[in-house]
């Protein structure tokens, strides 16, 4: 479980596989997972959003490998379904991506509660002791996750939650931009795949802007190539979720075969205190579902420091003392 796969970085492109609808997007996520994640009993996805109302909704059909039963995904539904408010809260509040159902509970409501928590019966019932989970959400809500059914109960060691949660930033970029419904060749960037900017307007024309797409679309392409085959790890690090905070990059294809980079604005929309700037707003929204700056950097293409400089400024603003404190001071206006 801990060796770093290849596979990793091919659910990352299959999430900006925008040339699918999103029934056949979910299914290639889920053969693209199931090397890494898949422990004999299948695997299922699905996305989702979390309501105003704190409530768990499905915003997709579940997609699933062939030996999922249709029993499974009727007691997955059922599950999902039936989270209550609190669970749901409690669920988005454990920090680890990646993790089996067992030690979430345990930890979110005290040691033996999955033993007695009534919603697992029926994978139980169906023979299953514990099930591996990768899931995530951004600020808006908007989520999505990964389970695999577990014939015994399991931990997941540190490094694979780090994996994952950088993975599923990425699937969630994705989810996006398909929310979003943009045409597939619209953007406001073309890239060579070697880094020269084809094409560039609005936002992306600036210095700074082309620089850093064009140091992007290189690190993309070394990710695809020889560097991710010998380091997955340290393609999926350099790969980041956005650009400059703002944009997503997706392949798009000419007549001729030849592959580019679009530029496409893929920034989270985050409601918040208005005498903030967005970039602000992104970054507290982030820091306030418990996610450290490093990985707030990874999700938005920002430097770690830059996400350090905007948390103080907002906060001392906000006046809340501690990350702690943000939660209680953003979510009246977010909801």
């Amino acid at each position: 479980m801990t060796s770093a796969r290849r596979e990793v970085l091919e659910v990352v492109s299959a999430a900006y596989r925008l040339d699918l609808e999103t029934s056949s997007w979910l299914d290639e996520l889920v053969r693209a997972a199931r090397p890494t994640l898949d422990r004999g009993r299948g695997l299922m996805s699905w996305s989702f959003r979390v309501s105003a109302s704190g409530t768990h909704v499905f915003t997709s059909r579940i997609a699933a490998t062939e030996d999922v039963t249709e029993a499974v995904i009727r007691s997955c539904t059922k599950n999902n379904d039936s989270l209550s408010q609190d669970e749901v809260a409690h669920a988005h509040a454990n920090p680890r991506t990646l993790d089996t159902a067992s030690c979430a509970v345990d930890s979110l409501f005290g040691e033996g509660a999955f033993e007695r928590w009534p919603k697992f019966d029926d994978a139980r019932a169906l023979g299953h002791a514990d099930c591996l989970v990768a899931k995530g959400c951004d600020p808006a809500g908007i989520g999505v996750m990964f389970a695999a059914p577990l014939p015994r109960v399991e931990r997941v060691p540190r490094g694979d939650d780090r994996r994952w949660a950088r993975v599923i930033a990425h699937v969630i970029a994705g989810l996006r931009l398909r929310a979003a419904g943009t045409p597939l060749g619209d953007g406001d960037a073309v890239l060579a795949p070697s880094g020269e900017v084809v094409h560039a307007e609005g936002q992306a024309r600036g210095t700074s802007a082309r620089d850093a797409l064009r140091a992007a679309a290189v690190r993309i392409d070394r990710a695809r190539g020889s560097f991710g085959r010998a380091d997955p790890d340290g393609a999926l690090e350099q790969w980041r979720a956005l650009v400059a905070g703002r944009w997503s990059l997706v392949d798009r294809f000419d007549s001729d075969g030849r592959r580019f980079l679009v530029a496409r604005r893929n920034d989270p929309e985050v409601v918040g205190p208005t005498d903030l700037s967005a970039r602000e707003r992104q970054v507290l929204a982030y820091a306030a579902q418990g996610h450290p700056n490093k990985y707030i950097a990874y999700v938005l293409g920002l430097a770690p420091s830059t996400v350090s400089t905007h948390l103080r400024r907002a906060m001392r603003r906000l006046g809340a003392r501690t990350r702690g404190d943000l939660a209680a001071i953003l979510a009246p206006v977010e909801r």
